[in-house]
């Protein structure tokens, strides 16, 4: 048996290695020099200790332990905060002390401590922008997750309210200050698309070998789980979930990684190499099998050219979308798979009628409460003629999840949160527009917060599932700061400049600029 486990860590291992170097050679050479080094010692080393480390705890300590150690500074803990928390499953435990029950303890707790631990070791290192950021939507999603912490009792309400704080608050406050100039910026985006590409790939391996690489280590680990990874199949196909809770969840963090690769074309050696990057995360959208998902990419890249104004572009997108379509409306004639993935299957039936189900006992709970909502366990409790084949209600749209706990004021605040975000972005695209290093992280931003507004309808969001949206949150709040930034100017050993100015710094430079070049005229 031992050494059955050896020989799948390899496996692992070889996997995980050919994908993070598979990506270090579609970027450029000062890029793939970095993703060579921390972000491939993050996913190998968290793997191994997964696999070796026997308990949760030695987990829990490898989590908070590895940004103090492996970050540079705090743009490069901001970077790396976006591969930890995708290189480990969820290790979601009680944690206990004797009898008494301190927190849910999860993945996503203790990188959150890691990365406040790294921000604090990195103090002045980094210029740090001192402007205000826009953390509307951040400050609103906490009010929606503490609403749902609500409890008859007051210590089980303490408890509940922590993990929202910790995870959503901590991570967005460091990840919103630890962004200050486009390098940073860009930096972060190559992370996060870094991690979407390796999670794809290992997705893909999962599908085809129907072998769940990363839902093994909670086993080893002795964290024990409700539902087995093995059966979530469509089509006679395995559901990948690489290290997500559940194949969907990992579906809308590879459409937020594609468009993350789709911001940083230039930072891809070339255009193939780019296209190839494109399609390895298609292969994991497809693995992960999520309709809502192929849905919620169509809406984001219409989004990114209405945002870059590139309506040639959007023309062609349509046309390729709309053809892409009538062939999979064909092939589902001989293809069990794509008649499912199209829907025409009798599971699609199944999972329509629920959805609408969910509605309309959704919105007849919401109506009894309609103001301030009730405590999610009485809701839920309320909600048992719709369990499911798993014995759970599975709240999958999330304007329900929070209109229960809320009354209509949760429908309207997450509403709020995904157009606040948008109308943020649009504010600035004049700014931004000035300086190309920024235009299209806005745009990432603004198609991911528009995808959002749309995918919330047809699957769950909310707590640490949403992670990943929480991160675009902060570059949102950055890329706001940074809105005033001139491109950095190219000095004379082509390098570029620390430090861009901005404001009436900027005019000031110029002014100094033209005296000096008028000076040296006159000389």
């Amino acid at each position: 048996m031992y050494l059955s486990l050896i020989l799948m860590t390899v496996k692992a291992v070889l996997v995980l290695t050919a994908a993070v170097c598979g990506f270090s050679a579609l970027v450029r050479k000062e890029d793939a020099a970095w993703v060579r080094k921390a972000p491939l010692w993050l996913f190998l080393s968290m793997y191994l200790i997964g696999t070796f480390g026997h308990t949760y705890w030695v987990a829990y300590a490898a989590l908070l332990l590895a940004l103090p150690i492996a970050a540079k500074n705090r743009a490069d803990a901001a970077a790396l905060y976006c591969i930890l928390v995708v290189s480990m499953p969820l290790l979601s435990q009680q944690l206990i002390f004797g009898s008494f029950y301190l927190i849910a303890g999860s993945k996503y707790l203790f990188c959150a401590l890691g990365l406040g631990i790294a921000y604090l070791m990195n103090r002045g290192r980094d210029t740090v922008l001192h402007r205000a950021r826009f953390a509307f939507p951040a400050l609103l999603l906490v009010v929606l997750e503490l609403s749902q912490a609500r409890d008859p009792s007051v210590t089980a309400t303490i408890r509940q309210c922590l993990p929202p704080l910790l995870t959503i608050l901590l991570p967005y406050f460091v990840l919103s200050r630890s962004l200050n100039n486009a390098e940073d910026v860009r930096r972060f985006l190559l992370a996060f698309a870094l991690s979407g590409f390796a999670m794809a790939a290992v997705a893909t391996v999962e599908a085809r070998l129907h072998w769940l690489i990363y839902k093994n280590l909670e086993g080893l680990l002795n964290i024990h789980t409700s539902i087995n990874g093995y059966s979530k199949m469509r089509a006679g196909m395995l559901r990948a979930p690489a290290s997500f809770p559940e194949s969907t969840t990992l579906a809308t963090f590879l459409v937020l990684a594609f468009m993350a690769v789709v911001a940083l074309r230039d930072s891809f050696a070339s255009r193939i190499k780019w296209y190839v990057a494109l399609f390895v995360l298609l292969l994991g959208l497809v693995s992960a099998n999520s309709r809502g998902a192929f849905i919620s990419l169509g809406v984001g890249l219409v989004a990114w050219d209405l945002y870059c104004r590139r309506y040639g572009s959007l023309a062609v997108k349509l046309v390729g979308a709309g053809g892409a379509y009538l062939f999979a409306l064909l092939a589902a004639q001989f293809s069990p798979y794509m008649a499912a993935l199209v829907g025409h299957d009798a599971g699609t039936a199944d999972t329509s009628d629920y959805r609408m189900q969910l509605l309309r006992r959704g919105m007849e709970e919401i109506h009894k409460h309609p103001y301030l909502g009730q405590n999610l366990k009485t809701a839920l409790d309320n909600l048992q003629d719709l369990k499911q084949g798993e014995g759970i209600v599975d709240l999958v749209n999330g304007y329900i999840g929070y209109g229960l706990t809320l009354g209509y004021a949760g429908i309207i605040g997450l509403f709020l949160v995904f157009v606040s975000l948008c109308l943020a972005m649009l504010v600035i695209r004049g700014k931004v527009r000035r300086n190309p290093q920024l235009l299209e992280p806005a745009a990432c931003v603004f198609a991911i917060a528009s995808l959002s507004l749309l995918n919330s309808f047809f699957t769950g969001f909310g707590g640490v599932i949403s992670t990943s949206f929480y991160q675009i949150c902060a570059l949102g709040a950055a890329l706001w700061a940074m809105r005033g930034q001139v491109p950095a100017a190219q000095g004379a050993s082509g390098g570029a400049s620390p430090t861009p100015l901005s404001g009436l710094a900027a005019m000031i430079a110029a002014d100094r600029d033209r005296a000096r070049a008028g000076a040296t005229a006159q000389a």
